[in-house]
C-alpha cells in the first residue's frame, strides 16, 4: 500500500441505528446512534467517548416496523472528536448490504405516505 492513502476509502452509508460499545471489560458502555457506517467501522454519535485505542464490543440495532436486527463485532476507538468517536471493526462487517435495504425500505414507505397524504389533497 503507498503511504498517503486514505485508509478510509469505502463506501459509507449515512444510517441512524442506536449504537451500544461496551468496554473490552464490560464494564462500562456508551449508547448512542451511527452518522455513518462502512464495511470497516462506523462513526457514533455518544456525548462522551472512550479513549483513542480502547477495545470494544460494538452492538448495532437496526429496527424496522416489523424487525429488530441486532450484530455484535468486535473493534476499537480509533478517533475521537465533539460529538462523537470513529470505530474500526476487527473484521469485515459482512452483514453491510442489510443496511442500505433498510434504507431504501424506510425512504419507500415515507415516499408512499407522502403521495398518499398528496392523493388526500386533491381530493
Amino acid at each position: 500500500m503507498a503511504l498517503g492513502i486514505d485508509k478510509r476509502r469505502r463506501t459509507r452509508i449515512p444510517v441512524d441505528a442506536r449504537v451500544i460499545l461496551h468496554a473490552e471489560n464490560k464494564a462500562f458502555f456508551l449508547d448512542g446512534v451511527t452518522r455513518d457506517i462502512s464495511m470497516r467501522g462506523l462513526f457514533a454519535k455518544i456525548d462522551f467517548g472512550f479513549p483513542v485505542g480502547t477495545k470494544c464490543q460494538v452492538e448495532i440495532i437496526l429496527k424496522g416496523n416489523s424487525y429488530e436486527l441486532v450484530m455484535k463485532l468486535d473493534g476499537a476507538i480509533v478517533r475521537r472528536e465533539d460529538g462523537g468517536c470513529g470505530v474500526l471493526f476487527d473484521n469485515d462487517l459482512e452483514l453491510w448490504p442489510i443496511f442500505a435495504m433498510h434504507i431504501a425500505q424506510n425512504e419507500s414507505e415515507t415516499t408512499v405516505f407522502l403521495e398518499e397524504d398528496l392523493d388526500d389533497l386533491d381530493e
